[in-house]
């Protein structure tokens, strides 16, 4: 009797701990694009260029003998790593288009990639164009600019603010914030802007005419000046948008004037 009396314990005991694995306590989703990590040691995010981006991302490590490991990303441009083992902050690259965009985890949580966070690392690493910075940095270096990632990426947001404002995402963290490449949002903004980050400049230009909106010096961002007239919105006119204007109607010719009378002929 006193054996059975334990086994049913024991059977309740088991019970308990898979509803409470099944609940997974309150702490949000756990997949997804822009998912809450599913559990420790996660790194997790979207990479998009507005598209999702579809292809590898590779997660390095701050140990002193760097590990570099590498996912795919799935349809919707999200991608996980499980980071046991691995010393943060995390280096995070990847490609698309024939260029490469770059972001930084300072911890396990929410890291996306965008070329809005590959201007963020630039302004974090102090202008280093952020190839250089992936191929050519000591672990020491992954420190010290992660504890200036958060400064930098509130930089990019007020450089931006009227731009981003215009897509209703004036607050967001572009690195950090969860979001989903379905073309809204900060999405939507990628959709339509192009940043380029070549010989210590970056710049922004509307993919819509190439017409050239932002620049400013790589790592000195509140440097830059954001030309509002060269991107487009539903409300934008033609030459806004970087588009020809449509010609005016031409005017309608003036009337030709009554001939005269003719003169009488005089005769009787």
């Amino acid at each position: 009797m006193n054996s059975c009396f334990k086994a049913v314990l024991l059977s309740l005991s088991v019970l308990a701990l898979g509803l409470a694995g099944c609940s997974g306590g309150g702490g949000g989703p756990s997949s997804g694009p822009g998912a809450a990590p599913a559990a420790a040691n996660m790194v997790t995010g979207v990479a998009a260029t507005g598209a999702p981006i579809a292809g590898v991302v590779y997660l390095m490590d701050a140990s002193s003998t760097p590990v570099t490991r590498q996912t795919t990303t799935a349809s919707d441009g999200s991608f996980s790593f499980n980071a046991t083992g691995l010393t943060p902050p995390f280096l995070l690259k990847t490609s698309a288009g024939g260029q490469n965009y770059y972001s930084m985890a300072t911890d396990f949580g929410i890291t996306n990639i965008t070329p809005l966070t590959t201007m963020v690392l630039a302004q974090a690493d102090g202008g280093v164009n952020p190839d250089t910075f992936y191929n050519n940095h000591a672990p020491a270096d992954l420190s010290a600019v992660a504890a200036k990632m958060q400064d930098a990426a509130a930089a990019v947001q007020t450089a931006l603010a009227p731009l981003m404002n215009q897509y209703s995402v004036g607050s967001m963290n572009v690195v950090n914030a969860p979001f989903s490449a379905n073309h809204t949002g900060i999405d939507a903004m990628l959709d339509a802007i192009s940043v380029t980050i070549a010989n210590g400049t970056i710049t922004i230009a509307n993919k819509q005419g190439n017409a050239v909106i932002f620049t400013a010096p790589s790592g000195k961002i509140s440097m830059g000046s954001l030309m509002m007239g060269g991107i487009s919105n539903s409300s934008s006119s033609s030459s806004a948008s970087g588009s020809t204007p449509a010609p005016a109607p031409a005017p309608a010719p003036a009337p030709a004037p009554a001939p005269s009378p003719a003169p009488s002929s005089g005769t009787a």
